[in-house]
């Protein structure tokens, strides 16, 4: 009977804890992810006449890390990146779990350029805009179509998230 144990109900009973605990903290993620979205002080921006919940990365690391690992997030939410200046920011799929719509937006709150579903197995593929930007919005994919989104669209980006130097005083 030890034997068995040893051999063949151990291993099961050890497979079975790790799939259940794996898939508890898949669960934890998800819903932490998603839960975010709802939270009372997370920004809104406008973009054209529409309106989107969105996580903010501002910091190096945020910029960096992205989306990457995220589970996809619910309808008319994004992530908006902030840099420091304007620039040719590229976006890569790396570790993405999601197709996404990437939004290039200049200093002057206008979207000058747009890659629509953009799947995770394009990475290491590299996309940049055309013209230098400032911010850079990612939704699921298919929200610019779904919403009309277009090249020249205005965005509204709430104040205490608009850099310095960009503020009209």
């Amino acid at each position: 009977m030890h034997r068995l144990w040893n051999e063949a109900i151990l291993p099961i009973v050890i497979g079975l804890a790790l799939m259940l605990w794996g898939g508890y903290y898949l669960y934890t993620q998800i819903y932490q992810q998603k839960s975010d979205f709802f939270r009372t002080d997370t920004p809104v921006i406008q973009i054209g006449t529409n309106s989107l919940r969105v996580l903010v990365a501002s910091t190096t690391r945020s910029r960096a890390d992205g989306l990457s690992g995220y589970a996809p997030f619910p309808e008319k939410t994004g992530m908006l990146f902030i840099f420091d200046s304007a620039d040719f920011h590229s976006i890569w799929m790396k570790d993405m779990l999601f197709s996404i719509d990437i939004i290039w937006i200049d200093e002057s709150f206008h979207v000058i350029d747009i890659d629509s579903n953009v799947s995770p197995e394009t990475y290491p593929t590299v996309y940049e805009p055309n013209e230098r930007a400032r911010f850079v919005l990612e939704t699921p994919a298919l929200y610019t179509a779904a919403y009309q989104i277009r090249v020249g669209d205005s965005v509204t980006i709430p104040a205490h998230l608009i850099p310095t130097d960009l503020k009209k005083y």
